[in-house]
């Protein structure tokens, strides 16, 4: 088996084509000094003084966007194709995006992450620790970004003297009052904050197509109604707004897939520290001491058919340069789905193996995504 690809897609993260470089080339386009390559696709339509908008949608990889009909808007307008960062999910590649670092470099390496400062777990984005989703204690909330700061490419923008704005679809809803904007009605408020403030720099998010993905499929109608939404909503921002350059993209992408539950494997949990971290289709496990050759030989009976299993050393290059805090995150062994397996424990998760759209692996449908422009100069 060659280890270098899988499905024509490299495993490896590369330096070259990926949302860490769309991040420095804009870096580099509002005054400040570039952490890795930039995109020369992109280097060539900043033009001196462009305001930038930038739309990220999330699941909406090349392979879901090539799925459904409405996805033509944005291939027809394709500057670059990419490859998403390792793990291909949102926690590691928005991150990336929003700081032109690597996850290796960041420590933001997945849904969930083991911190060694704690002992345990945590879900980034939620501030919770696993299993049982339990909430920090007072004092100790917040961890992730108490424990692996990061540094926005828009606060770079400021520094520089460019005024930077993010919208997301949750900004100025109470909890528990107000639903998270569609589609739509973002991109209706961000063409409102782009005429009524002018920033130099806007960063738009959406959670969709894929939360609707994950409950529905890839393939569902509720998804090519989503993908309608979004192309006529940017298509009617982009002509109200033609002093900007807008770029569109995503995180990730995602396929269908069906679900093994770790718990049903005799004999496998009882190797485990702690549940298995990071996500589904790209997995760290972090094994008791002199148990790693009962795990691999366990594992690869269960589940060699459907897995690639590195061990620690050969997966660190995976996450891109090497920061201060990858190693003490990432098992003994590490995971990569071959096929659309993903895995869950009943244990730990008596209601996860539900999904039927996922990703953060390696296959394409999962890693490509692509960059379209508008208003080009």
């Amino acid at each position: 088996m060659d280890r270098k690809k899988m499905k024509g897609v490299p495993l490896l993260p590369g330096l070259g084509k990926t949302p860490v470089a769309v991040a420095n080339s804009l870096v580099r386009h509002f005054g400040g000094a570039p952490f890795h390559g930039t995109l020369p696709e992109l280097d060539g339509i900043l033009s001196p003084g462009r305001k930038v908008a930038l739309l990220l949608f999330d699941g909406m990889g090349t392979a879901i966007l090539r799925k459904h009909p409405a996805g033509l808007f944005f291939l027809e307008h394709g500057l670059a194709s990419l490859l998403s960062v390792l793990p291909s999910t949102t926690v590691a590649a928005t991150t990336s995006l929003l700081t032109g670092k690597f996850p290796g470099e960041t420590g933001w390496l997945g849904w969930t992450v083991y911190l060694p400062e704690l002992g345990e777990a945590l879900e980034p984005f939620t501030d919770r620790l696993v299993p049982g989703k339990r909430p920090l204690p007072e004092g100790k909330k917040d961890a992730m970004r108490r424990l692996r700061p990061t540094r926005s490419i828009l606060e770079i923008f400021e520094e520089h003297g460019h005024r930077a704005m993010s919208l997301y679809p949750w900004d100025g809803a109470r909890k528990g009052e107000q639903e998270p904007l569609s589609p739509g009605a973002l991109l209706r408020k961000a063409s409102s904050l782009l005429q009524e403030e002018g920033p130099d720099f806007l960063y738009v998010y959406s959670t969709e197509p894929d939360g609707t993905m994950h409950g529905r499929g890839t393939g569902a109608k509720e998804v090519s109604l989503l993908i309608e939404e979004i192309a006529s909503g940017v298509a009617r921002l982009v002509r109200e707004n033609p002093s900007y350059l807008f770029l569109v993209l995503s995180d990730h992408g995602q396929l269908d897939v069906r679900w093994e539950d770790l718990s049903k494997v005799p004999g496998l949990e009882e190797t485990f520290r702690c549940p298995p971290t990071l996500d589904a289709r790209f997995l760290s496990f972090h094994l008791k001491e002199g148990r790693e050759g009962e795990f691999r030989e366990t594992f690869l009976k269960a589940f060699g058919e459907d897995f690639l299993l590195l061990g620690k050393e050969e997966a660190l290059p995976l996450f891109g340069p090497e920061g201060p805090y990858l190693r003490g995150s990432i098992g003994e062994y590490v995971a990569l789905a071959k096929g659309s397996t993903a895995l869950y424990s009943s244990r730990w998760d008596p209601e996860g193996g539900t999904m039927k759209g996922h990703h953060a692996g390696i296959r394409e449908e999962e890693r490509e995504i692509s960059l379209s422009a508008f208003n080009l100069p």
